[in-house]
């Protein structure tokens, strides 16, 4: 398993926190982890794992017509990796650019794109969450990282 970033902080983890956005004050449950360096966008993200990129989201402007600016994710990656046998939906979120494109194969630690501020964020991190492939249930991506 490679880290998402290097040099980075893990800014976010998985479970309740308070709505970090201005003017959304609340409980939120925050369902993957962020990491960035704050101040600092454009830095690269890598695949944690090896595998193949089943979504390509890299149109900002297209992803703002199926979700609403307070719910986007931004441009985003979604690469199916077998882990422990078996099969998961990474996504890696709030990208500024994606370097990759859909069928593409990836190996861990391959550099896949670039993080931003892009989507409902209040500053510039990848956020990563993930989903078993057979049935897109949630799972834990600290579990996955840490199994």
């Amino acid at each position: 398993m490679h880290l998402p970033v290097s040099n980075a902080l893990l800014t976010s983890e998985e479970g309740w926190r308070q709505n970090p956005i201005p003017g959304q004050a609340g409980l939120q449950y925050h369902d993957g982890r962020d990491y960035g360096c704050p101040g600092h966008a454009n830095q690269s993200v890598f695949a944690m794992w090896a595998g193949t990129v089943v979504y390509d989201m890299d149109n900002y402007e297209d992803c703002k017509r199926w979700t609403d600016a307070r719910h986007s994710i931004g441009n985003f990656v979604t690469i199916k990796s077998t882990i422990a046998g078996v099969e998961f939906f990474i996504r890696y979120c709030h990208m500024g650019k994606n370097y990759v494109n859909l069928g593409d194969q990836v190996n861990e630690g391959q550099i896949i794109g670039a993080y931003a501020d892009v989507g409902q964020s209040n500053a510039p991190h990848v956020h990563v969450d993930a989903y078993l492939a057979s049935n897109w249930q949630k799972v834990s991506i600290k579990t996955l990282m840490e199994g």
